[in-house]
């Protein structure tokens, strides 16, 4: 009986291990490559931007977008990043769904996506110049933040997996800042917050 036990638990829990949501993600990660791209890289003073045939043009627009923010970023934050910083472009939204970039699915609604610990930028076009130089330098703007955090944790191979959370309204909310600034639209929502008194605090702040 009790080596029924043991083995009826054995398999449950080696079931549980491959429900578990490493073992999806891992399982995730077999995308379905519908095309087969030629790649090119197009290199800047501070970016190696990889793009496909037919992106050239695409792929200068986001070297001159990046390029500024890149200046305005090392100004404001009296910071130089010592890498040239990979960018990895798609021209529309569907072909930026198949990336392997990263592990795991995702979802409809990500946008674009920097990696902290390979200190790159995985960015696609979507519906206009405007809202793609946005995310770009919203995305870069992750990129010195997880500098200025992380520092030289990021040069251990030994540390890449064991960095500290940030908090995410910190990540999001100073990316966010440091791409557009103190907005009208934000302005907005905290004096609402303040006035109608539903201001969360910062202990129970949670999400984007």
């Amino acid at each position: 009986m009790k080596r029924f036990l043991a083995v009826t638990v054995t398999s449950i829990l080696l079931a549980a291990g491959f429900a578990s949501p490493g073992h999806a993600q891992t399982f995730g990660r077999n995308k379905i490559q519908y095309h087969n791209y030629e790649w090119h890289v197009l290199s800047t003073p501070h970016f190696d931007i990889h793009y496909y045939t037919g992106a050239e043009a695409f792929a200068t627009r986001a070297g001159l977008v990046l390029e500024d923010a890149y200046d305005r970023y090392s100004v404001s934050l009296k910071v130089v990043l010592p890498w040239k910083v990979p960018i990895i472009l798609y021209s529309n939204h569907a072909d930026f769904l198949e990336t392997n970039v990263g592990g795991g699915q995702l979802s409809e609604g990500v946008q674009a996506f920097a990696e902290p610990s390979r200190r790159r930028i995985v960015l696609p076009f979507t519906s206009s110049f405007k809202e793609f130089e946005h995310t770009a330098i919203h995305e870069l703007a992750h990129v010195f933040t997880f500098h200025v955090v992380y520092n030289r944790m990021l040069d251990n191979v030994f540390t890449r997996n064991y960095l500290f959370a940030m908090p995410l309204w910190v990540a999001e909310g100073l990316a966010e800042y440091l791409a557009v600034g103190w907005d009208p639209d934000s302005d907005m929502f905290i004096r609402d917050a303040v006035i109608e008194d539903y201001l969360v605090p910062f202990y129970a702040v949670g999400g984007f």
